[in-house]
């Protein structure tokens, strides 16, 4: 994923529903703005990113329980996003991984993505 640490925490951000932070986020990444709405259930925003950037499109694919989509997702050695993928899951060794091989903002997104579907559930 070629994105900078400073375009996931603005993801990071847009899917913990702080303010202006989705405006933002579109501005800088269209790719990135579909993903936060794909992981807030906006099937048309999931199509989308089928289309146009299949490595996110595995990505939410894989935080809404398709398994293929992690070994897809490390064939393509997408190391962060399984690692992302699989801390959101629970996997405790995933987030040390992705802290030792400074990838911390990938943990912060692992965090957020939950906090985006906890509160698409109560809604």
């Amino acid at each position: 994923m070629n994105y900078s640490k400073t375009q996931i925490m603005l993801l990071c951000d847009a899917l913990q529903g702080e303010t202006g932070a989705a405006k933002k986020l579109l501005a800088e990444s269209k790719e990135l703005f579909a993903f936060e709405s794909a992981v807030r259930g906006d099937v048309k925003a999931a199509e989308w990113l089928i289309k146009e950037n299949k490595e996110l499109a595995l990505f939410v694919a894989a935080i809404f329980g398709n398994k293929s989509a992690i070994k897809v997702l490390l064939k393509k050695q997408e190391f962060a996003l399984a690692a992302t993928v699989n801390l959101f899951k629970g996997d405790e060794k995933a987030g040390i991984w992705l802290e030792v091989n400074g990838l911390k903002h990938f943990v912060r997104l692992a965090e957020s993505i939950k906090y985006a579907q906890k509160k698409r559930e109560i809604e």
